[in-house]
């Protein structure tokens, strides 16, 4: 979703990407994913 768009991705979208991930791990139960999509990892 993230490394698509641009060829380095800029702060700001770094620091949502950053937030996002933080979101998927505080409420993965609401979100079960993990079966389908792969997970980033920093």
């Amino acid at each position: 979703m993230f490394e698509d768009v641009y060829s380095e991705l800029t702060p700001a979208l770094k620091r949502q990407r950053d937030e996002f991930d933080e979101h998927m791990k505080e409420y993965k139960e609401h979100y079960p994913v993990d079966k389908c999509l792969p997970t980033h990892n920093p």
